[in-house]
């Protein structure tokens, strides 16, 4: 009886292991996705700032010639990188920033601007969701309730709307929630 009261003093029964790897695991279930979620979350308000600062330019370029412009190069703003990937006359979407998941489309009409700032998201299932911020000027179109505030275009799916909710977008138009 001396002998294995000692040992129970100098080591963990089996019993002792499970418990401390089960509190282990179950905090882990808990602590991961909302780790997840806030680098995620993270990523997109980084490049947030590079979208902005977009938006300015295009309408500054808006003010001196009098139309919008799909073509980063007519900009006058410094990004720290970004890659043409495809377009059109009128628009032309483009890689930006430091993380190749980010994406930014600008479709450019004469008196339409819409900027496209998009992102992959995991969704359930191993299936990819892409959650886009969009911000619509528009001087000429059927859904004025967009015009001129930032959207964020979560598709009614869960784990989306969590993000633009948590971004402070929070009154749904459509498949659109608004920031107010």
């Amino acid at each position: 009886m001396k002998n294995a009261s000692a040992r129970r003093i100098n080591g963990f029964t089996l019993i002792e292991l499970l418990v401390v790897v089960l509190i282990i695991g179950i905090l882990a279930a808990v602590a991961v996705p909302q780790y997840e979620k806030a680098v995620l979350k993270s990523r997109i308000q980084a490049n947030m700032s590079l979208v902005k600062s977009i938006v300015e330019a295009e309408e500054l370029y808006y003010l001196a010639n009098g139309q919008y412009t799909p073509n980063m190069e007519d900009l006058d703003i410094t990004l720290p990188s970004y890659t043409y990937i495809r377009g059109g006359s009128d628009w032309k979407e483009y890689r930006i920033g430091e993380d190749v998941k980010s994406k930014i489309a600008l479709n450019a009409g004469s008196y339409n601007l819409d900027v496209y700032f998009s992102y992959p998201v995991p969704g359930n299932n191993g299936m990819t969701h892409t959650l886009e911020l969009r911000l619509k000027f528009m001087n000429r179109s059927s859904n004025k309730a967009l015009a001129g505030k930032w959207v964020c275009r979560d598709q009614k799916i869960a784990a989306m709307t969590k993000i633009c909710n948590s971004m402070g977008f929070t009154v749904r138009e459509s498949d659109y929630l608004l920031q107010f």
